[in-house]
């Protein structure tokens, strides 16, 4: 959340003699708690149900969106295509469609892992160590996109 948005909710703390506003974000869903205290003299509701959506949909569209890749298969996780060379990807690296993340050894054979189209964006976080076993379905990589 950025200082700005919690100077609107300030504002909007003020304005409407609120007592308390609670906000949330976590990977892009944002969660918003208003509690408001008896007002005495002329209060407009719709005004500050308008207020509070319009700065939910701007915190919406500025939090960034997560993705992430699972593994396709069980089997050994490698970062890279040999014990001494690079890893495929690394945190805040970014992903391309058809780029090979990893490598998946199962039964004795190598899988490739590519990044698919909707794995388009920076690597957040590597969400496995080299060498683990990996579930289908584990996740392996966090994609910021």
């Amino acid at each position: 959340m950025s200082i700005k948005y919690v100077q609107k909710l300030a504002q909007v703390l003020n304005e409407y003699n609120l007592t308390r506003i609670e906000a949330s974000c976590f990977f892009g869903l944002c969660k918003l708690f208003v509690e408001k205290r008896e007002i005495v003299g002329n209060y407009n509701s719709n005004n500050l149900e308008r207020t509070v959506k319009r700065l939910d949909k701007q915190t919406d569209s500025q939090a960034p969106k997560y993705i992430s890749i699972n593994s396709p298969m069980v089997g050994t996780f490698y970062s890279a295509p040999s014990p001494d060379a690079d890893p495929y990807i690394s945190v805040n690296q970014k992903v391309s469609k058809g780029q090979i993340v990893c490598i998946i050894e199962a039964m004795k054979c190598m899988n490739e892992i590519e990044a698919e189209p909707e794995h388009v964006g920076r690597v957040h976080e590597v969400c496995i160590n080299n060498g683990d076993m990996v579930e289908f379905g584990q996740k392996l990589f966090l994609i910021e996109q």
